[in-house]
């Protein structure tokens, strides 16, 4: 008897195996386009709240616990406010005029797990005015 070959048959598996091993690495691979994405617009949220805490701080009476909540109320417009973790507020003399630095420190937390190793990114940002 004479085996009869069809062309193509083997082509079927062929395309499968390589989606089995193509389709999971892109998928990390855009995950992680979309983690970095949340990151950079977390990143420039939270220069833009410590730049409207600073800018509260040289105000006339302000206290370190007004520029904090100047701070709060900044990140709370776009972030969630829980996880920020630290409002450092410091007032240095430089050229004889005063300067103060408000720093923030924000824990992102990972959308997909595997994509950061630990699952939580520590951003910071800080702003000084005078």
């Amino acid at each position: 008897m004479r085996e009869v070959c069809v062309e193509g048959g083997n082509e079927r598996g062929a395309a499968m195996t390589e989606a089995a091993i193509v389709v999971p690495i892109l998928l990390l691979l855009v995950m992680g386009v979309i983690q970095y994405g949340v990151a950079l617009s977390t990143s420039v949220s939270l220069k833009h709240a410590a730049a409207v805490a600073a800018r509260h701080a040289v105000l006339d009476g302000a206290t370190d616990a007004d520029v904090e909540q100047a701070a709060r109320d900044a990140v709370a417009l776009t972030l969630n406010p829980a996880y920020l973790s630290t409002v450092s507020v410091t007032t240095q003399t430089v050229n004889s005029a005063n300067a103060t630095q408000v720093a923030l420190t924000y824990d992102l937390q990972a959308i997909m797990p595997y994509v950061l190793p630990a699952g939580v990114l520590t951003l910071t940002a800080s702003s000084t005015m005078r």
